[in-house]
Formats: C-alpha cells, sequence, structure tokens
C-alpha cells in the first residue's frame, strides 16, 4: 500500500490552494497545512461568515450587556475568530505530527515482509 503526501500551492484565485503528488510515505520531508484554507462549504467557514453579520454582533453586544462585561462585541467576535483559526492550526499540526509515526509503521512492515 503506497501513501502519498501532498504539497499545497497557492493558486492565482484568492484563498485557493492547489495540491500536488509531493512524495510517496517513507520520505523525511513531512506534509505541513501551515496555508491551510478550508474550503467554502465547509461549517466553519459558514460560521466565521455569520460572525461578521449584524446579527452576530447585535447578539454578542446583547450577552456583553446581560453579563455587565467590560468587553466590545467587535472585540469578541474577532478574538473568537482568531480561536477558530488557532484551533484549525492545531489540528493540522496534530495530523502533521502523525507523519513519523506512520513512517516508522511503514518501515516495520516492509522490515517484517522480509
Amino acid at each position: 500500500m503506497l501513501v502519498y503526501v501532498f504539497q499545497l500551492l497557492p493558486s492565482h484565485s484568492k484563498n485557493r490552494h492547489t495540491l500536488i503528488p509531493k512524495t510517496v510515505l517513507g520520505l523525511t520531508d513531512p506534509l505541513t497545512f501551515s496555508i491551510f484554507t478550508p474550503p467554502a462549504t465547509a461549517m466553519v467557514c459558514a460560521l466565521k461568515e455569520w460572525l461578521n453579520t449584524d446579527e452576530a454582533y447585535k447578539l454578542s453586544q446583547y450577552w456583553i450587556d446581560q453579563l455587565k462585561s467590560l468587553g466590545t462585541s467587535s472585540g469578541l467576535l474577532n478574538d473568537f475568530c482568531q480561536k477558530i483559526d488557532e484551533f484549525q492550526r492545531e489540528q493540522c499540526q496534530d495530523w502533521d505530527d502523525l507523519t513519523s509515526p506512520l513512517v516508522e509503521t511503514n518501515k516495520q512492515i516492509r522490515r517484517s515482509r522480509f
């Protein structure tokens, strides 16, 4: 079984990237998604889009007022978007961290065949 690793290349279109085959598992160049952009149909994109609406602004301002918080609606929504981005980066890093165990497993499988 071959496992292919792909490299993301920026496309000419904004927020789009092209996947090209880069290497076969077993080589030392791990996949990174530091420039990962989810597809526009992803739920996270819909959430982030909603967070930029007047409805989200009004709702967040309502809760800030109810909780007698000192924050602003804009600050809260911006912080939330930043936390979403941070979460996505961490998830991609977790996937990237699986490269080494997969390489080691692949080596063990190859050794056990002979």
